[in-house]
């Protein structure tokens, strides 16, 4: 259940983010995992699936995992978003 509410938190952070800075979608997510987490990339990836169907912005989302032997004070962090915007050129 605590994985469930981490991509939830991480979902709802990425959205907002999107909103804010006007996007048509979100094309990549990046997080950093610690080696001593206590969940698997592949778990976290199934639970992303859930969130990622039922959201216009996060349907087309790649996640990627970088695993790190470094003591984190965080289950994750979260390291790049890329998003689409929309075209600048148009009148």
């Amino acid at each position: 259940m605590h994985d469930t509410a981490l991509i939830q938190a991480l979902c709802d952070e990425v959205e907002q983010m999107a909103y804010e800075r006007g996007a048509k979608s979100v094309l990549r997510v990046a997080l950093e995992v610690p080696d001593s987490a206590h969940f698997s990339a592949e778990h976290m990836q199934e639970t992303f699936e859930l969130f990622r169907v039922a959201s216009p912005l996060l349907r087309d989302t790649r996640l990627e995992f970088r695993h790190s032997n470094a003591v984190l004070d965080r289950e994750m962090i979260l390291r790049d978003v890329e998003l689409e915007l929309p075209d600048q050129d148009q009148d």
